[in-house]
Parts: C-alpha cells; sequence; structure tokens
C-alpha cells in the first residue's frame, strides 16, 4: 500500500478525521483499534522491532516497528502520539509509565503534551483494584467477576466460552464505545471553550462484566416488588441457563449437528411442538420443573430422529417455533467487515470485504505513517535510524 493510499481519510466514515496509536498486544487491543479502523479512524499499532505479529485484526491499520527503550526511536512514539487523537494501551497498569509514555505525560493539565488525547487503558482487573498487578487471562477475570458462577451443568465445574466473553465482549467492544464517547465529550467540551478536553479511560474486563451480567444478577437476587427469580437455583437448572427443555440443545440424527430450540413464548412453543410431530395435549405441563427431565427426554428422541437438513427444512416450514440449527464458525472471509453496517446514506450499497488473509507485517508502514502525523521533514530527519 503506498503512502499516497494510505493516507488519504476513508471519506463518508464517522472516524475519517481520527488518529489512533495502538501499542501491539493480543486479542482485545487490537480488536477495538480494528473496530476504529472499520469506522475509518488511521490506526497505526507500534510493534516492537524484530517479532512476528500473529495478530490478524489488523485490516486498514498501518505499522511502524520503535524500540521503546531506544532514546531516538522512543522519541518518534512520543511524538506520534502528541499528534494523535486516541491511545489504545493493552499493557499492565504502570507499563508505559515506566516507559515515559503515560498518560500524564499528555494530559496533564499544565505540562500534558497532548491534552486533547483518549488514553484508552485496557486490562482485566483495573487500573487500581487490589487486583490490579496480578496477570492474567479471560478464564480468570471471568471467575474473578463471579460470572462463570452462572455457565454450565449443575453439579460439575463451570463452562466457560471461548475468550469472546471476557476479552472481546467485556473489554474491546466496552473500550470501542467509551473512546467513541470520548471523542463526542472532547468535541462538546471544545464546543464550550474548555481547555483540557482529553480523558484518560479505564476499561477493565470484571467491571464490564459484572455490568453485561445484570440481567443475570437480578433474577438470581430478585428484591422488590415485580422481582423475577430467573436464575435463582444452581446453575444448569434455570430455565434460561440449561435447564428448561424449552431452552436447549439437541442432537440431531447426524453427529455433532445440533438443533437450538427456544420456544419460551406460548405461541412459539406450541409451533415447535407440532415442528417435531408431537401432540401438544399429550405432554406434561412444561411450568412444572418436576416434568422436565421427562420433556427432555421426549425433545431428543423426536430430534435424534431426523438429519440436520431435515431440521433446517423444518425451521424454514416453522419460523415462529423460536428454533435453528446450529452452524459452524463462520470463516473470516464470510464475517461483515463491519460490527454494525454503516454507509454514508441509506441509498448506498455495503459491500462486504471479509477479513481473509489479512496480515499486518511490523514496521511495513514505516514512511507513511510518519509522514502522515509528524511530516515529511521529519521523516526525513528519522529514517535512518529506523
Amino acid at each position: 500500500m503506498t503512502f499516497e493510499q494510505d493516507d488519504k481519510p476513508k471519506l463518508g466514515k464517522p472516524l475519517s478525521n481520527i488518529k489512533v496509536i495502538e501499542f501491539a498486544g493480543l486479542a482485545p487491543g487490537p480488536l477495538a483499534g480494528q473496530l476504529l479502523a472499520d469506522y475509518g479512524a488511521q490506526v497505526v499499532r507500534i510493534d516492537a522491532p524484530n517479532k512476528p505479529s500473529i495478530d490478524r485484526l489488523c485490516k486498514d491499520k498501518r505499522s511502524i516497528a520503535l524500540n521503546l527503550k531506544d532514546k531516538e526511536q522512543w522519541a518518534v512514539a512520543r511524538d506520534l502520539i502528541k499528534n494523535a487523537d486516541v491511545v489504545i494501551d493493552p499493557y499492565r497498569p504502570g507499563v508505559l509509565e515506566k516507559l515515559g509514555l503515560g498518560p500524564s505525560v499528555f494530559l496533564n493539565a499544565h505540562k500534558g503534551l497532548n491534552k486533547r488525547l483518549i488514553f484508552a487503558r485496557l486490562t482485566g482487573y483495573g487500573q487500581k483494584t487490589d487486583k490490579s498487578h496480578w496477570a492474567g487471562h479471560d478464564l480468570g477475570y471471568l471467575a474473578e467477576s463471579g460470572i462463570l458462577d452462572t455457565i454450565g451443568p449443575p453439579g460439575q465445574a463451570p463452562v466457560f466460552p471461548a475468550n469472546i466473553l471476557g476479552d472481546f465482549a467485556s473489554l474491546s467492544l466496552p473500550a470501542f464505545a467509551a473512546i467513541s464517547l470520548a471523542l463526542y465529550e472532547r468535541e462538546m467540551k471544545e464546543k464550550r471553550g474548555s481547555s483540557v478536553p482529553g480523558r484518560e479511560l479505564d476499561v477493565n474486563i470484571v467491571q464490564a462484566v459484572q455490568y453485561l451480567g445484570l440481567f443475570v444478577s437480578h433474577g438470581r437476587y430478585p428484591d422488590g416488588e415485580g422481582g423475577i427469580a430467573l436464575f435463582e437455583n444452581e446453575r444448569g437448572t434455570n430455565t434460561l441457563d440449561g435447564g428448561s427443555p424449552y431452552y436447549q440443545m439437541y442432537e440431531t440424527a447426524d453427529k455433532g449437528e445440533y438443533l437450538a430450540v427456544a420456544p419460551i413464548e406460548e405461541q412459539f412453543y406450541s409451533q415447535f411442538v407440532e415442528m417435531v410431530g408431537l401432540d401438544l395435549d399429550k405432554l406434561p405441563n412444561r411450568f412444572d420443573t418436576d416434568n422436565w427431565a421427562e420433556l427432555k427426554q421426549i425433545f431428543a428422541e423426536a430430534i435424534k430422529k431426523k438429519g440436520v437438513q431435515h431440521w433446517r427444512d423444518q425451521c424454514d416450514k416453522y419460523p415462529n417455533s423460536s428454533c435453528a440449527v446450529m452452524n459452524k464458525l463462520a470463516k473470516p472471509e464470510d464475517v461483515k467487515d463491519q460490527i454494525v453496517t454503516w454507509t454514508s446514506k441509506s441509498s448506498d450499497k455495503y459491500e462486504n470485504k471479509g477479513f481473509a488473509g489479512k496480515v499486518l507485517e511490523a514496521n511495513q508502514d514505516a514512511e507513511s505513517v510518519i509522514r502522515s502525523f509528524l511530516g515529511k521533514g521529519y521523516w526525513n530527519k528519522v529514517k535512518a535510524k529506523l
């Protein structure tokens, strides 16, 4: 990709004039940067020299490799941040401070080098908690949050999902939302003449996933008038966590192929019963939990009689059965390249480019990055040192 092609803002996208510095990491930081890039932001990943990246969440990003312990290359990183709108910090608390690139360097009310900067810090436990200094991964953060206590069969170890729930749903997405809000807030502050429109953001998995789990928390600890105890029993025995026969996965006649059954409402349940060839009047009362084991067996036997294609056809025939065949995980090239499709106007045609085969080599865009952030003269001054 040439400098001339890459340096042009992506017109028609809401973040086309926003410059982002993303320190290289894995999982949540790259996806937060990817989300910003998908909506037009000019995202630059700072990589370590001579360290191949396995990150594939890099579409429409650029890379520059800098040794942050080298004085001259550190100065380049500092100057890039001085000219950025957003920094994505994926490191444990204190790492960038030790490198002299922490938020106070840029946001200090008196001596800050970039008081407009949005400094997003992505961690598992948060910046200032009793576990901030702990190492960790998605599974540990979910355990700390208590959310794992709601997932899995009764009497057995919790079942943890792939790192989608913690790293991505509870870190990348909240970071994207917080950065977008902070950019809007900055714009509003500047219109009012505020002298310090930037902000440091503490985004962490434990806090975010607990927030996402509020519906379940209210269901386990109902209080006040109108409280509904949806999750008050042991995990795996409630309506929405695997206990119910009408909110369940059933294997078809094709091994490893499953039908998701979720007809909670009465009108959907009657359609489901008809779809699987049963007589509603002859079935046990589904609202009596003592009947759940029997109903599970009845439904399992009925669904096991037919293969997955039969159930695909039946789902098409009975769209109000609230059932769906479980598909295999989508390939990258089949994933839409925006989490919410955005066009400049409603009549625009959306063309999905997918994510297949996207590799961002460290330092492949050094000239483009420095010229677009700092100018041609700056590039001529430092190119021999990079």
